[in-house]
């Protein structure tokens, strides 16, 4: 497969930029695009969050073959206008942003053999809901989301596992938490996904003991890249 450049959540940084400055390779978004992070003095705000938005909303616009947006589950406090992930700020401006351009943003993608969502598909979720094939699964509850938009807490879909505070029993595409990696990978993907910040700026979570293909979570504070069938930090030859 072609070299994949790889953003993981945003929230309103900027380590992204670099990546409009590549021209010739795919580029995926992870997903959470607003929502900083306040309390670790990062220095980054909403409202610039908010303009670089609109500036990857125009990235993708001018490179729509090439440039893929995840949702992820902070994406839907926008969305929704309600306060279902942390450090929600209701804002018409980000509503009206997820709104108008929401064709461009999908729940995953899928790139030869290499499965990307925002937050991973670990096998407790995919055995609870006695999933077979995850591309017909995902396909059919994102369109039961688009046709009953008031019923997605309802949705396996959008499940929040207990170790986010949420009520089932593993998290879902938008909400799995890596640091509860369980030792399989339950499908016949290699899977890159973000969600989880890790301890180190840059790094990479991979069970070293993995069950099937590989799993990878990458911290969501550095570009990554996927080449010759490994996950390298962007840049690091």
């Amino acid at each position: 497969m072609d070299n994949v450049i790889i953003c993981p959540d945003i929230h309103c940084r900027d380590f992204w930029k670099p990546v409009l400055q590549i021209t010739d390779k795919p580029i995926v978004f992870l997903g959470d695009y607003l929502d900083p992070y306040e309390f670790d003095q990062e220095g980054y705000y909403f409202l610039d969050g908010l303009d670089y938005l609109e500036e990857i909303i125009q990235f993708k616009k001018d490179n729509p073959e090439r440039v893929t947006l995840l949702w992820g589950n902070h994406d839907f406090n926008s969305l929704w206008q309600i306060n279902w992930a942390s450090r929600f700020r209701p804002s018409i401006r980000a509503h009206k942003l997820f709104m108008e351009n929401f064709n461009l943003f999908e729940p995953y993608k899928v790139i030869d053999n290499v499965l990307f969502t925002h937050a991973g598909v670990c096998d407790g979720w995919y055995n609870v809901h006695s999933i077979k094939d995850i591309m017909h699964f995902l396909d059919v509850q994102w369109d039961e989301f688009l046709k009953s938009p008031f019923e997605e807490s309802c949705l396996a879909i959008f499940d929040c596992g207990r170790d986010r505070g949420g009520y089932a029993p593993h998290g879902g595409i938008f909400w799995h938490d890596a640091r509860t990696m369980y030792r399989t990978n339950p499908i016949d993907y290699v899977q890159i996904y973000g969600h989880t910040q890790l301890y180190a700026t840059g790094s990479i979570l991979k069970d070293p003991w993995p069950k099937g293909k590989p799993m990878y979570c990458c911290d969501s504070r550095a570009i990554f890249e996927y080449t010759n069938n490994e996950l390298k930090l962007y840049g690091n030859n």
